[in-house]
């Protein structure tokens, strides 16, 4: 995986800005990835997808996740860095093969499936939250019986489904990371969902962002193209900034 240029993540940033999440995952893949085709990554599992990411996020940004919320108790503001090395190990072992079929057995019931991958997500678009957790079981879920008897999706109990989900993760841990948080305020502790692609991309927008306003008062002072500007390193144009006192 090779790092991405300003000119680069600039293009990238204004050409996925306006693209759902589960496509600028697979842009951002795409644009460092060696070698690989668009159509491949998107066979990967949604964890190993997410592991990608979370590599990239380390080379372009740094490996210590920095990050804030409030505590669901308190209201409190919540500051916290987490090493990404540490997410990882914990969190995001090797998955199961994109490709394999899986099997559970519980309480009478047999449903074989395979793991929801990086294309599914772009196939099913803007659906919402309930309603994609369906989608994906529908899409993921190949055969269902009762005992001897062949059967529908829609007459798996609550708690087969749950058997389901809960095997799902066990197969593909990052797809679901999960960080466990506590109040210094209050005491309260509290799990929360880790959404690589939503904190990996606005931490894009937020550089691309700043390389525009370092474009603009570096064409301002002297005139330069932007091509020229964005081929320089980011020091290069940190002390060109400083020298005219933009």
């Amino acid at each position: 995986m090779r790092a991405l240029g300003a000119a680069a993540l600039l293009r990238l940033w204004e050409i996925e800005e306006d693209r759902l999440p589960a496509e600028r995952a697979l842009a951002l893949l795409a644009a460092l990835a060696e070698g690989e085709e668009h159509l491949a990554l998107g066979t990967l599992t949604i964890g190993a997808r997410d592991a990608r990411l979370l590599e990239l996020r380390a080379r372009t940004f740094g490996s210590l996740l920095e990050a804030q919320t409030h505590c669901p108790a308190c209201a409190e503001p919540l500051e916290f860095s987490l090493p990404l090395a540490q997410l990882l190990a914990a969190r995001c072992g090797d998955a199961a093969g994109a490709s394999d079929r899986h099997t559970i057995e519980a309480g009478g019931w047999r449903v074989l499936f395979r793991l929801p991958l990086a294309r599914d997500l772009v196939q099913l678009g803007t659906a919402a939250a309930g309603d994609l957790r369906r989608a994906l079981l529908e899409l993921c879920v190949t055969e269902v019986a009762h005992g001897a008897a062949p059967a529908a999706l829609d007459e798996l109990p609550q708690e087969i489904i749950a058997a389901l989900a809960a095997r799902m993760e066990e197969l593909d841990p990052c797809a679901d990371i999960v960080l466990a948080l506590k109040c210094a305020g209050c005491g309260n502790a509290w799990r929360a969902p880790f959404d690589i692609v939503a904190y990996l991309w606005a931490e894009f927008g937020a550089h691309a962002r700043r390389l525009l306003r370092e474009v603009d008062a570096l064409g301002r002072a002297y005139g330069w193209r932007e091509a020229d500007i964005l081929a320089m390193s980011s020091r290069r144009r940190r002390a060109y900034l400083e020298l005219s006192g933009a």
